[in-house]
């Protein structure tokens, strides 16, 4: 009774009046299919406004059922350590799981975030979302920025810890901050919506730009919304409709799936492959401005122009500052020293990185 009591008070007075469902159906359905296809922030997308009740009824149970199917697949960087276990348990017969706790007890933070998914999906032994919960906020200690995202969610749906939204808008912030694409598609949707945040159409409208510099389909997506329906930026029905596009997953797969088959020597169409990824760079993703950089430095479909790529370059590494991704920027920064030593654009980037005002992760 208590619990019920505390759920009805923190709807109405953190989260008070609901949004319209008229403008956003549309966007659902598209969060729908980028979460049936893996998208993580999709799932997360739909179990907030669930929880919420932003554009549609509050459900509870449907959105902690959203959130936990989102997390039943491994995040990409899951995978990676999931992979190295997998081949280590082959090759010198240690167990998976064994080693992953070895080097979570290490402080590895990613052994750590992919113990906490283990706890959390429940696939390969019991869930306990107690343990889950803690071994996000280590590896977010120890560095770890998307599990700062999950702590926060853990927060708001009181998983595995006693529900705190004062911890939810700080760990979000913090996320954000840090670059976590994730957490700036969120934010936004929350600033935009004035849910737990002072609403600010423009301020959203700039955290979902982060967020789509960083390749996140949900922000895509969110920019693409924004402008359909002018939300912080003036309506312009082609920039959305190229938006959306961009923010279907298949773009992204079809794209990788040509940049292996390129790399392995098989025939490939070089230059619409980079018409592709200009086309994305253009539109602001700075990983795609990146990997533009690099085919104008090699030459592969497109003329070959050393100036050329350290300009994309040297975009790119402006974007992943404005979007808090340090270490993004900081790789950049190689990328123009390698291409360039001692190149103007890399010490400007530089400085730039060295005023950036991030949030520290400590959590307190």
């Amino acid at each position: 009774m208590r619990k019920h009591i505390l759920t009805v008070l923190l709807v109405i007075f953190l989260f008070p009046a609901l949004s319209s469902a008229n403008d956003y159906q549309s966007l659902f359905t598209l969060a729908e299919n980028l979460s049936k296809s893996g998208v993580h922030t999709a799932g997360s997308f739909l179990a907030l406004n669930s929880y919420l009740g932003v554009g549609v009824k509050r459900n509870e149970e449907k959105a902690l059922t959203n959130f936990f199917s989102a997390n039943t697949s491994p995040s990409p960087l899951v995978s990676v350590v999931l992979a190295a276990a997998d081949y280590s348990e082959s090759t010198y017969g240690e167990n998976k799981w064994a080693s992953i706790v070895k080097d979570a007890d290490s402080g590895d933070a990613s052994s750590q975030l992919a113990l906490a998914w283990g706890f959390l999906s429940g696939k390969d032994f019991a869930r306990d979302l107690y343990k889950s919960f803690n071994w996000y906020l280590k590896s977010a200690e120890s560095g770890q920025v998307n599990a700062l995202r999950q702590a926060a969610l853990f927060s708001l749906f009181g998983l595995g810890t006693q529900q705190n939204t004062s911890n939810f808008r700080k760990y979000i912030l913090q996320a954000a901050y840090n670059g976590d694409d994730e957490a700036q598609s969120l934010l936004g949707w929350l600033i935009l919506n004035g849910k737990g945040f002072n609403k600010d159409v423009s301020a959203a409208f700039s955290w979902f730009k982060r967020s789509s510099s960083l390749s996140n389909s949900l922000g895509k997506a969110l920019v693409g919304f924004s402008y359909e329906k002018g939300y912080g930026v003036d309506i312009d029905p082609i920039r959305a409709r190229s938006y959306y596009e961009l923010a279907k997953g298949a773009r992204e797969v079809e794209i990788s799936v040509e940049f292996f088959a390129e790399m392995a020597g098989h025939q490939v169409d070089s230059w619409a492959l980079t018409r592709k990824v200009e086309n994305e760079a253009r539109l602001g993703d700075a990983r795609a401005m990146k990997q533009l950089a690099h085919r104008y430095a090699k030459g592969l479909g497109c003329k070959k122009s050393m100036s050329t790529a350290l300009d994309w370059l040297y975009k790119a590494g402006g974007i992943f500052v404005e979007a808090y991704s340090k270490e993004e920027a900081l790789s950049v920064v190689d990328d123009i020293n390698e291409l360039s030593p001692r190149n103007i654009l890399g010490t400007k980037l530089t400085n730039m990185i060295a005023e950036m005002n991030t949030i520290n992760l400590a959590i307190q």
